[in-house]
């Protein structure tokens, strides 16, 4: 059996290693854990996703940036990657006013309604199995310019926010319609005024799920119970809840600690079905530090916690000093030779935090794997030692 054991020894600089992988994270679990695509595909996202949003070539302002001009092509491919793999794929977005075509605000209103409902139908028959689509992006805080010409505030208040459902629902009566807004989690202001439009939408079943964003700027610092407080005021209407934009920021440290802190608040969730974390590899995420590989591809400590808490269920503990070397046995091989030169205690974990056991070790103790190390994995020692110490490990060699 190969093992592959990583060393920790007091506070160290960490060395990041490189994992085999050859399925999504959260296969076979009843919640998706999801990515964004851009223009094309990565090759390793099937080793960590199985849902897709389009990160930006789904907004319309992308789409037809030139008045009917459809530019398809970076969407049907992320759209024909999820339907060849299963994943499921969520369209992202028809409406939001921060990414709108630039010709839309010189036509009159009644060519504006009909553009957008152009734009809603085109998508329907070019994708035509949808899983979800976001109907309306951040309706509380960037409605669109032409919200006037579908409808405006009307009797109810949110009309043009019906009319942009009704459309939806209309053109793709199979796909699961959803509502997306910042600043929710950490607001109960804001969740109320969240709250107002979706029972409206509830009130004429044309809403399915309710999208909130949870960036780093809207988690970072936040109270854990004021996210789950507002999750469950969102629950409460008894729609599923899809986190749909989860990054966080931070040296590789720091920014462990933060998805252990926050991340199984929205996995834990019952009502909450899915994740989708809004990109991971290096200088290709949207917020500076939000990704989860670097820059030689290696995985952060963030993304082996994220791997090991999904797969096991164990949150483990929020931080561990980093480890500084690895030691790879042999099949061969069934011990490790530790010379220390003070008696010391080793405590095992796994690389989530999770406390496997400890043991006391002298000068060229002799450690046989089995049953220390329980099964394959990554695994964290650490030198539990008031005094400085001076470890060497020895692995074993074929």
């Amino acid at each position: 059996m190969r093992y592959l054991i990583s060393i920790i020894v007091s506070l160290s600089i960490i060395s990041r290693t490189f994992l085999a992988c050859s399925a999504p994270i959260a296969e076979g679990k009843e919640k998706f854990l999801g990515n964004v695509i851009s223009f094309s595909v990565s090759s390793d996202f099937s080793d960590y996703w199985n849902q897709v949003t389009p990160e930006n070539f789904g907004k319309w302002g992308n789409v037809e940036f030139i008045r009917d001009s459809m530019f398809w092509t970076p969407l049907k491919n992320a759209y024909e990657f999820a339907q060849k793999n299963g994943y499921i794929f969520k369209q992202h977005t028809f409406i939001w006013g921060q990414q709108e075509p630039p010709w839309i605000a010189k036509l009159s209103a009644e060519e504006q309604k009909e553009e957008i409902e152009e734009y809603i139908r085109l998508y329907a028959e070019n994708f035509p199995n949808t899983d979800f689509a976001d109907v309306l992006n951040e309706p509380l805080h960037t409605p669109p310019s032409y919200k006037e010409a579908i409808g405006g505030a009307g009797s109810s208040g949110w009309d043009w926010v019906i009319w942009a459902f009704e459309k939806a629902r209309q053109y793709l009566p199979n796909t699961r319609l959803l509502i997306n807004e910042y600043d929710i989690v950490n607001s109960s202001k804001n969740t109320a005024r969240y709250l107002e439009i979706i029972n409206l939408l509830k009130e004429r079943d044309l809403i399915d799920g309710i999208g909130v964003q949870s960036h780093c700027f809207t988690l970072q610092g936040t109270n854990t119970q004021v996210v789950k407080s507002n999750l469950d005021k969102l629950a409460a209407t008894g729609l599923p809840l899809y986190c749909s934009e989860f990054d966080l920021q931070g040296d590789d440290q720091l920014q462990r600690s933060r998805y252990w802190q926050y991340f199984p608040i929205f996995w834990e969730h019952p009502a909450v079905k899915g994740v989708t974390i809004w990109g991971y590899r290096y200088k290709r995420t949207w917020i500076e530090t939000t990704w989860l590989k670097d820059s030689s591809g290696a995985e952060r400590p963030a993304l082996i916690w994220l791997r090991d808490y999904v797969t096991t269920g164990e949150r483990g503990v929020d931080s561990l000093p980093y480890y500084t070397r690895k030691i790879i046995t042999h099949e061969n091989c069934n011990y490790l030779q530790i010379n220390s030169d003070k008696p010391l205690i080793l405590e095992l974990f796994r690389i989530n935090g999770a406390r496997v056991r400890s043991l006391s070790v002298n000068d060229h103790t002799r450690v046989p794997l089995s049953p220390l190390i329980p099964s394959n994995g990554i695994y964290v020692f650490r030198a539990n030692s008031k005094d400085a110490i001076r470890l060497i490990f020895t692995g074993c060699r074929p």
